[in-house]
């Protein structure tokens, strides 16, 4: 398994609340496609209010969310069947988050 991490930038083109539901669509089209042929485990868009938890100074510290300076805000994710990381790009290249300037990362969940 994998999963697919996506990330939003400046370059990212946001519906507009009337597209909204059209764009949801086409994200659960996709998903749905993968379950189709066995692909797809799960996913969820993530909200934007988080905190990032660390031990500062040996006292544990809880700070604001900031969007990744690399990739930008992480909104959501798929988690999808693949038996190799070659396997689950070609996957991720069909996601709809690409063709709106998203970004997709794609890493190996490790089981032991």
């Amino acid at each position: 398994r994998y999963d697919l991490f996506l990330f939003e930038d400046a370059r990212y083109q946001a519906p507009a609340a009337a597209d909204m539901p059209a764009r949801v669509q086409e994200y659960s089209d996709w998903a749905g496609q993968l379950a189709s042929v066995g692909r797809f485990v799960a996913g969820d868009e993530l909200g934007t209010e988080g905190r990032e938890m660390r031990v500062q100074s040996g006292a544990l510290a809880a700070a604001v969310l900031t969007p990744d300076s690399r990739r930008g805000q992480l909104t959501g994710y798929f988690i999808v069947g693949a038996a190799t990381l070659d396997e689950a790009l070609e996957v991720a290249r069909g996601c709809p988050h690409l063709k709106y300037g998203g970004s997709v990362e794609v890493r190996p969940i490790v089981t032991s």
